[in-house]
């Protein structure tokens, strides 16, 4: 395999001496290892899929499956879950904000349960504009908005291309690790931010750690990568944590067994006849998802332009 050059500080592996770490044989075939840069540390898949692949996956409806889901916290509870933890992080970042309604842009934002999420608890009104290649989500985001006649609160794009507003806040949701090119990314996501907005990052704390399964994710974050990368773009942190149960107790670690492992069947088998309100308590306490802890799950930040 070819030596390769980090894409976040630029320095390539001349001489092969940065750590490998095998990608998992059950996540992907495209990629045979991850190697982490001897400088900020960020880790690297190797080979990297080819844009066409991720295409395919993104834009065909088979990174979602091919149905039109009904959003309900019922049918979603983790999503839903998630949504709220995230919110309520972004929120209090934004505790001086004057305005009586945020304008929220979701890059990524697979079905949409940030914003749902937000209209719902946030005492403002949620404005949300969601960019998401899959155009099965945009129908069920609609379905979703209208069901909670708030529909003209509701923008979808397919690329982010086609986006030309400013917003209060910009999210990331799970969507770094799929880049290819991390600085250019969040650069370019920096230019949708207000002069005084807001960008939300979550991504997987070092998941290649605890996680079997890993594919499509194309680069491996810790807590000091992502400084790294948020100051190499010029960003003011205003609050970086882990989050989530600690990755060694987490029900998603796929290399131990804990009786919480059995408590997540326990809950994913009896699902559908328990309310999705009691569903999503659940998985909060399950997954820890308002817990911050150095060592958790996944890495939340919410930062400004200098």
């Amino acid at each position: 395999m070819t030596s390769l050059t980090c894409p976040t500080c630029h320095l390539e592996n001349t001489n092969n001496d940065w750590v490998v770490f095998p990608y998992p044989k059950e996540s992907f075939k495209t990629s045979q290892r991850i190697l982490f840069c001897n400088r900020c540390h960020l880790g690297i898949a190797d080979p990297m899929p080819t844009d066409e692949e991720l295409d395919e996956l993104y834009q065909k409806s088979s990174f979602w499956g091919n149905v039109v889901p009904r959003i309900t916290e019922k049918n979603n509870p983790v999503e839903f879950a998630l949504g709220r933890a995230r919110w309520r992080l972004i929120e209090a970042s934004m505790a001086g904000c004057q305005k009586d309604s945020i304008t929220v842009l979701d890059i990524g934002a697979g079905r949409g349960c940030l914003g749902l999420a937000a209209h719902r608890i946030s005492k403002k009104t949620i404005k949300y504009s969601a960019v998401e290649p899959d155009p099965l989500q945009h129908i069920a985001m609609k379905e979703a908005w209208q069901s909670e006649g708030a529909l003209e609160a509701l923008q979808v794009y397919l690329e982010l291309e086609e986006v030309s507003d400013r917003y209060d806040v910009v999210a990331l949701s799970h969507v770094l690790e799929h880049v290819k090119s991390p600085v250019d990314f969040l650069q370019k996501a920096c230019t949708f931010l207000q002069k005084d907005g807001v960008l939300f990052i979550d991504i997987p704390n070092q998941d290649h750690l605890f996680k079997k399964s890993l594919f499509p994710h194309l680069l491996f974050f810790s807590k000091e990568s992502l400084v790294f990368l948020l100051d190499k773009i010029n960003l003011n942190v205003l609050t970086i944590d882990g989050w989530g149960r600690n990755r060694e107790k987490s029900p998603m670690n796929g290399h131990i067994q804990t009786y919480l492992h059995f408590l997540h069947w326990i809950i994913c088998i009896v699902k559908r006849f328990v309310p999705g309100k009691l569903q999503m308590w659940g998985f909060n306490w399950l997954l820890g998802l308002d817990h911050r802890d150095p060592n958790g799950t996944w890495i939340r930040t919410v930062c400004k332009q200098k």
